[in-house]
């Protein structure tokens, strides 16, 4: 099913980004692959937000950072 694919898929966005942070962050300023990924999966509801909550800290950890980046 699509939605478990996708599941999977944004897990495995996570992972880099806690695990592997420097590697995660240098290749997405490159390529926004998981901003394309999320605002594609949200905008069109492929995953419910059931299915989204236990990423949405990794979202706000990521809004936070530019933030925090953007004042310096």
């Amino acid at each position: 099913e699509m939605s478990f694919i996708l599941r999977r898929l944004y897990r495995l966005y996570l992972h880099g980004y806690y695990q592997h942070f420097d590697v995660y962050q240098q290749e997405e300023m490159k390529h926004h692959m998981y901003e394309k990924f999320y605002y594609f999966v949200a905008g069109s509801s492929l995953l419910s937000e059931r299915d989204m909550r236990p990423f949405l800290s990794l979202d706000e950890m990521r809004r936070s950072e530019e933030r925090r980046v953007g004042k310096e």
